[in-house]
C-alpha cells in the first residue's frame, strides 16, 4: 500500500475504501492505499467512534464499532441526540443493518431500543431488530431533552450504521395533495342511518367477549392479542366497490395478501403498524418482502392495466408502538405513483379537534365476511357504512365487558353489522367532510373482540388519525 508522501504504509486505522464511498458514508480520509481488487487507488477510510457519544448536529451517524468491518464480540452501545430548541422531531433511519431476527416477534439476541427524555425517561419503542435497513421512526421531541439510541448485539456477525437527523419546526408542513378524497361512484349519505348498506350474510352467534385480536391475516400475537387463526377473509356485511374508492391498498408479504393501507400522497402509504410484525428471515431484508398494490379490486388477478405494484423504499414505525397502542407506520414507495381513475389518494383530516363521533364512515378492505370456517373465501374488495361511536360510550363497552381502556388515541365503530374482521388491518375508515364533500381518513383498522366479528358487545377499534397528524406531517419532512 502507498501512503501520502509515496511510503508503503497499511491502513492501520479504517479500511482501504474509494474515496467516493468513504465521502458518501461520512468516514474520513486518513491516507493513501491500493488493495488487489482496486483497479485504482483508494483511500484509508476511518469512521468515528460513536458508541457511548452525545451530540447536537443537524445529522449524525451512529455506527458499531468496527464499522464497515462487522462486531465481533458483545456489546450495549448507546447513541444520544441532543434536540436544538428549534427542532420539532428526529428521524432515525437504518442505513444499513445486520442484527438477528425476532424469534417469534421477539428481539432476543440483538436489538435496537430508541429511548426518549423529558426530565426522565418518557417513552420507548418496540424493539427493532434483523436485517432492517429501510426501516425508520421518527419522535416527536418538543418538550424532550434527549433521544437515545441503544443497540445491544450478542451474535458475533452485528453491523450496523444508523442516521438520525434532526427535523427543524420551520420545514414541517401540512402536505399539499391534489385531487384528494375523490370517490369514482355515488354512496349511500354517511349521515343517514337508512342508507347504511345491508347485509348480505348471515349475523354470526354472539358470545362474550374478553381479549382483543388485530384484524391482520396469517398474524400470530401474545395471549392478549391473539388473532383468530383463519387465513381467508373480508369485511362482515358488505358490499363489492369495484375501484368505487381509489385510494383503497393492498399490503403484500411475500406475495401473499397481508393488510390494507391508504393512499395518502403520490409516494406514502398509511397503514397499521402490526401489519409489520412477522417472521424474520436471516438472509433476506425485511422490506424487500412487502410490495403494494394500488387500483385494484381483486388482488388475485390483474384486471386493468393501469393497477400498479410497487416496493418499499422506506418503512416508518411510531417509535411508541406496542401491542395495540400507537398502532400507524407510513410506508414509503419505491417510486411516486401517477394518478388515474382508479389510484387517487385520500385526504389527511383538516384538523385534530373534530372527533367525529355520530358520523359515519366507510371501511373497506379485504377482511373475512364471517365467523366460521366457510365464510369467503374472496379477493374482492368489499366497504360497508358504520357509526362511529363517542369514546366515552366505547370505553364503557370495552371496560364492561372486556376490562379494557380504550384510549384518546383510538377510534371506535359498531359494535355489530357490519364490522371489520380478520384481514382488514391497517385499511381506512374514511368520512366524508361536511364541508367540501371530499373523504377523510379518520382510522385505521387495528383490532376488535378476541372471539368473534361484529359483536354486538364490543365494537371495532380503529388508530385515531387526527391525534398523530402532527406526527405524519414530520414523517412527511424531507430532511
Amino acid at each position: 500500500m502507498f501512503g501520502i508522501f509515496g511510503g508503503i504504509v497499511p491502513c492501520e486505522r479504517g479500511t482501504c475504501t474509494s474515496r467516493q464511498y468513504c465521502d458518501q458514508s461520512g468516514g474520513e480520509s486518513i491516507g493513501y492505499c491500493i488493495e488487489p481488487q482496486m483497479s485504482s487507488r483508494g483511500v484509508c477510510c476511518s469512521f468515528r467512534e460513536s458508541c457511548g457519544q452525545t451530540t447536537s448536529d443537524n445529522v449524525a451517524l451512529f455506527r458499531n464499532p468496527n464499522y464497515p468491518a462487522i462486531n465481533t464480540e458483545p456489546i450495549n452501545c448507546a447513541f444520544t441526540m441532543v434536540p436544538r430548541q428549534d427542532v420539532c422531531g428526529v428521524k432515525v433511519e437504518f442505513i444499513e443493518a445486520i442484527l438477528s431476527p425476532a424469534v417469534h416477534w421477539a428481539c432476543s439476541r440483538d436489538s435496537v431500543t430508541i429511548l426518549q427524555y423529558k426530565q426522565t425517561l418518557d417513552g420507548y419503542n418496540v424493539p427493532f431488530c434483523g436485517l432492517i435497513q429501510g426501516m425508520s421512526t421518527v419522535i416527536n421531541v418538543r418538550g424532550t431533552s434527549k433521544v437515545q439510541v441503544v443497540v445491544t448485539a450478542q451474535s458475533p456477525n452485528a453491523f450496523w450504521n444508523i442516521r438520525l437527523a434532526q427535523i427543524n419546526c420551520t420545514s414541517v408542513h401540512v402536505p399539499v395533495v391534489e385531487a384528494c378524497g375523490i370517490a369514482n361512484a355515488l354512496y349511500p349519505s354517511m349521515d343517514s342511518k337508512e342508507n347504511s348498506l345491508s347485509s348480505s350474510t348471515p349475523k354470526p352467534n354472539v358470545t362474550l367477549n374478553s381479549f382483543p385480536t388485530f384484524r391482520t391475516k396469517q398474524q400470530r400475537f401474545s395471549s392478549i392479542t391473539r388473532p383468530k387463526g383463519v387465513s381467508t377473509s373480508r369485511i362482515i356485511g358488505g358490499m363489492e366497490s369495484p375501484n368505487v374508492f381509489p385510494w383503497v391498498a393492498a399490503l403484500m408479504f411475500d406475495y401473499s395478501f397481508r393488510c390494507g393501507g391508504s393512499l395518502i400522497t403520490h409516494e406514502w402509504v398509511l397503514t397499521a403498524a402490526h401489519c409489520l410484525l412477522f417472521d424474520q428471515a436471516p438472509t433476506v431484508a425485511d422490506i424487500v418482502r412487502f410490495t403494494v398494490l394500488l387500483g385494484i379490486h381483486n388482488w388475485n388477478t390483474v384486471q386493468d392495466i393501469r393497477q400498479v405494484a410497487l416496493r418499499l423504499s422506506r418503512i416508518v414505525r411510531h417509535p411508541q408502538f406496542l401491542g395495540t397502542r400507537h398502532d400507524i407506520a407510513l410506508l414509503r414507495l419505491i417510486q411516486p405513483v401517477s394518478y388515474s381513475v382508479i389510484i387517487r389518494p385520500i385526504c389527511l383530516p383538516p384538523t385534530s379537534d373534530e372527533t367525529y363521533a355520530g358520523r359515519y364512515g366507510v371501511i373497506a378492505g379485504w377482511g373475512r365476511t364471517g365467523n366460521n370456517s366457510v365464510s369467503g373465501p374472496t379477493s374482492v374488495l368489499l366497504s360497508a357504512t358504520v357509526r362511529i361511536l363517542d369514546n366515552v360510550i366505547c370505553n364503557q363497552l370495552w371496560n364492561m365487558n372486556a376490562r379494557r381502556q380504550i384510549e384518546n388515541s383510538q377510534l371506535c365503530a359498531g359494535p355489530g353489522t357490519p364490522a371489520t374482521c380478520t384481514g382488514d388491518s391497517g385499511g381506512p375508515l374514511a368520512v366524508q367532510e361536511q364541508q367540501d364533500g371530499f373523504y377523510s381518513v379518520v382510522g385505521i383498522t387495528s383490532f376488535g373482540s378476541h372471539t368473534e366479528c361484529a359483536s354486538k358487545l364490543l365494537p371495532d377499534v380503529s388508530t385515531r388519525v387526527t391525534f398523530y397528524l402532527n406526527w405524519i406531517y414530520l414523517v412527511l419532512t424531507e430532511v
